[in-house]
C-alpha cells in the first residue's frame, strides 16, 4: 500500500471515530470550548391570590426560585399593549421565595409574570403568565 493510501486510510477513519465520539488510540476527544456551552436557565414558580379582585383592591404573586438566589430580586410585570412593564420588585427570602402585590388601575384583565435577572452564572427566567381579573365595584345600596 502507498504512503498516500496509507494517509488517506488514516485520515478516514479517525474522521470516522471521531464522528462516532471515539477517539484514535493515544488520542483524546476535542472538547467543546466554553462558547458552546449554555448557561442553565432561573426557574420562576408564580402563583396568584386571589385571581379576581374588585377595583381598589390588590392581588399577590407568591412563589420561589431555583436554584436559590437569597436576597437578590425579582420584577412583577404586567403587559400594557404587548410590551411589559415592571410595576414592583420583591426580594427572596433565605428560602429564595417571594411575594409581590400589585394594585391593578382598572376594571379589565391583566396578565402578570414574574422575572429573575441573569445573574450568578444562570440566565434570566420567567414564570408562567398569571391572569387577573379586575371587576367594578358593586353599587351602593
Amino acid at each position: 500500500m502507498s504512503s498516500r493510501v496509507r494517509a488517506t486510510t488514516l485520515a478516514v477513519t479517525a474522521g470516522m471515530l471521531l464522528g462516532a465520539g471515539l477517539a484514535p488510540p493515544g488520542q483524546a476527544l476535542p472538547q467543546p470550548a466554553a462558547a458552546d456551552s449554555v448557561a442553565a436557565h432561573y426557574r420562576v414558580a408564580a402563583s396568584l391570590q386571589p385571581s379576581t379582585v374588585l377595583v381598589g383592591r390588590a392581588a399577590s404573586a407568591t412563589g420561589k426560585v431555583r436554584p436559590q438566589a437569597p436576597a437578590s430580586t425579582v420584577k412583577l410585570q404586567v403587559q400594557v399593549d404587548g410590551a411589559w412593564h415592571t410595576v414592583t420588585t420583591a426580594t427572596l427570602n433565605d428560602r429564595s421565595r417571594y411575594t409581590a402585590t400589585y394594585l391593578p388601575p382598572a376594571a379589565g384583565t391583566y396578565q402578570l409574570r414574574v422575572r429573575k435577572p441573569a445573574g450568578d452564572g444562570y440566565r434570566r427566567g420567567t414564570s408562567t403568565l398569571l391572569t387577573l381579573t379586575v371587576t367594578p365595584s358593586l353599587p351602593a345600596t
